[in-house]
């Protein structure tokens, strides 16, 4: 059976992070509850192993390492900041 799970992505305005999710997962959304950051992804409950996902995250304006390797997820905002959300294409 496949299910939307909700997952907190720890994050601490640090440009790279990760979150652990369900192995057989498809991230489809990102954003704020309050402060907290969490990822919504399509999951097939068959599975119950979980991987680690690392995201990087950039506020606009932030300098980047190796652009051309990242592929865009979602850009959000809190308040008066912009971050844009990551994966690096491996």
């Amino acid at each position: 059976m496949n299910t939307i799970y909700k997952y907190p992505v720890k994050w601490d305005r640090v440009s790279k992070t990760s979150a652990e999710v369900c192995i057989d997962s498809r991230i489809i959304d990102f954003g704020f509850q309050g402060n907290e950051l969490y990822l919504w992804a399509i999951v097939d409950t068959a599975y119950t192993e979980t991987k680690e996902i690392e995201l990087e995250i950039y506020g606009t304006g932030w300098e980047i390492d190796r652009p051309n390797e990242l592929k865009h997820l979602k850009t959000l905002q809190q308040d008066s900041c912009v971050w844009h959300i990551f994966v690096r294409n491996k």
